[in-house]
């Protein structure tokens, strides 16, 4: 029997996917596949690739003012980051890998825009297919292929449990971090959002760089303007962020309708941002903390698929 594991997505809430995966490794239960959609497909990527420890290694070290650097606002009609910083780290540790040849079966699950349906990359460019899948619309920049306009897949498949039967998997054990990681409050005032620091810092910058071409000076940021404080109780970025949430999780509902999963693990990350990279290691405890928990579930009811398959 082939155990496939689908990887939500869920931004920095993804990270919770590294602790998982560390989990059931230790547990010695072999996974043959692995679907990501958005963070997921990132993180499946790596472990696809037997880097999982280095992705670790990386997330582990990431600082609150290094987020603005690696998003890369941009001034763009397409998003409000352009990503680039995002694409050379995976170059730099997946760059010239193909799907097809990696260690595991590997999907990572996005959506055309042109033709407003699923496209899932079971072969090719590693990079690419990653880079596609988390582009999340209006955020990121789209990625372009021929005559495919390409982003994130959370907007219709949010948990890839399609994506991992499809390349192969006869047990499928699910990592959702979206369907509980909301509360029914309202938006807690004044949290501080990574994501709009980031995004106001890149709006000043533009702001001051157009009325110094109107001025005709050149302008160059002061080091006070790279770490402002937001002011706004509600901002841009958290009222997109908690919209696409809302989506997915009622995406994940009806889709597990159709596409069910033999097992589920939902690591309670409700109180991380999205845009919380600089929490990596919290986050990864937490979903090695939610698969210990399960592990002997789950062992149960794969050696009860075992049988049955036999």
């Amino acid at each position: 029997m082939k155990i496939g594991i689908a990887l939500s997505g869920g931004g920095a809430k993804g990270f919770a996917h590294i602790g998982v995966l560390n989990a059931i490794n230790r547990a010695g239960i072999e996974i043959d596949a692995v679907s990501g959609t958005s963070m997921g497909a990132l993180v499946g990527a790596f472990y696809a690739s037997g880097k999982l420890e280095e992705l670790q290694e990386r997330a582990s070290g990431i600082r609150l003012r290094d987020i603005p650097g690696l998003l890369s606002p941009t001034i763009s009609k397409q998003g409000l980051f352009s990503g680039k910083n995002i694409e050379k780290l995976l170059r730099e540790f997946l760059g010239g890998k193909k799907i097809e040849n990696l260690n595991r079966k590997y999907a990572a699950v996005c959506i055309d825009l042109n033709r407003t349906n699923v496209i899932t990359f079971t072969k090719g460019d590693l990079v690419h297919a990653v880079r596609a899948s988390i582009a999340i619309p209006g955020v990121f920049k789209p990625v372009v292929l021929k005559d495919k306009l390409l982003v994130d897949g959370g907007i219709m498949e949010p948990l890839p449990v399609r994506a991992a039967h499809e390349i192969g998997s006869d047990f499928v054990i699910a990592v959702d971090v979206i369907s509980d990681s909301m509360s029914n409050s309202i938006f807690r005032e004044n949290k501080f959002d990574p994501m709009q620091y980031t995004f106001n810092s890149g709006l000043t910058a533009i702001y001051k760089y157009f009325g110094s071409v109107i001025k005709g000076d050149s302008y160059k940021p002061k080091d006070n303007e790279k770490n402002m404080v937001l002011t706004d109780k509600i901002g841009i970025m958290s009222i997109i962020q908690r919209s696409i949430l809302i989506n997915q999780r009622q995406l994940i509902e009806k889709g597990s309708m159709e596409y069910p999963a033999d097992f589920i693990i939902k690591p309670d990350v409700s109180n991380v941002g999205v845009s919380e990279l600089h929490r990596a290691m919290r986050i990864i405890d937490i979903g090695e903390n939610a698969a210990n928990q399960v592990i002997n579930k789950m062992r149960d009811r794969i050696e009860k698929g075992n049988r049955k398959s036999n």
